[in-house]
């Protein structure tokens, strides 16, 4: 829903093509994020189990290639971190609130394939790769010192979509909107289960997952806003002992703002 909202304020502009778009050179940037994320489980008959909210903060390192070969090339890796509201209940079905932790990398590279629209903007199809790995700590605080337990997510995608960018008299705006299908999603819960095993993992299902960002770089200076729609469908189930483990439907949606400087 959010990625949808984002589309609308992130409209491409159109324009008669011609054959050269205006030469706009590579450039690094680093930048400051700031992101509001919401994360919630569903049993299968749809029914909500739990729901996270809250602030996360990170930061994004991104280098973009431009030149005369093609395609060019888009690189990114970011750090986040943040403290979520959680409110749920514990695996035997009791109520509770708390906070969950989050801890995360991800890293990802397109390949860009810019065509002209005129002298100064181009569509921008790309495609590429990239992975996504995350602790989710279920904390301690506020009822959980006996149930609370890590889950580690490991999510490997390949990505596709549609990018604008236009030379304007100072900067450049540009946008981009992509699904990512993830090819490979597994999840390690560090728990202690009544057979004695100290960990389990189990592999979530594939869905298709959008995101969207627009924004302007000018002076130094690069700041945009983004969206993302993630869902993992309910895993097969996996017996320890007399326990069933299993990860439930989830979906996760992020808005957020991102600041910095380009060099």
């Amino acid at each position: 829903m959010h990625t949808r909202f984002l589309l609308v304020g992130c409209a491409l502009a159109a324009a008669p093509w011609t054959s050269q778009a205006e030469s706009i050179p590579a450039h690094t940037s680093v930048q400051v994020r700031y992101e509001r994320m919401e994360w919630r489980e569903f049993d299968r008959n749809g029914n909500k189990l739990l729901k996270e909210s809250g602030p996360r903060v990170g930061l994004l390192w991104e280098h973009e290639t431009r030149g005369a070969t093609w395609p060019d090339g888009l690189f990114r890796a970011l750090a986040y971190l943040g403290d979520v509201d959680y409110d749920g209940q514990t695996q035997l079905g009791q109520p509770i609130e708390s906070t969950t932790e989050y801890h995360g990398v991800q890293a990802e590279a397109a390949m860009l394939f810019p065509v002209a629209i005129n002298a100064s903007s181009a569509l921008v199809p790309f495609a590429g790769a990239g992975g996504h790995s995350w602790l989710r700590r279920l904390d301690n605080t506020g009822g959980f010192a006996e149930t609370g337990y890590d889950e580690w997510w490991v999510d490997l995608y390949v990505q596709a979509g549609l990018g604008w960018r236009a030379h304007l008299t100072r900067g450049e705006a540009f946008a981009r909107l992509g699904v990512r299908y993830p090819v490979f999603t597994r999840v390690e819960y560090d728990l202690t289960l009544p057979d004695g095993t100290n960990d389990a993992s189990v592999e979530p299902g594939a869905e298709l997952n959008l995101f969207a960002e627009c924004g302007y770089r000018a002076g130094g200076y690069t700041l945009s806003v983004y969206a993302e729609d993630s869902t993992y469908a309910r895993s097969d189930e996996k017996t320890y002992g007399a326990v069933n483990i299993f990860q439930p439907k989830s979906e996760q949606q992020t808005i957020g703002l991102q600041f910095g400087v380009v060099f």
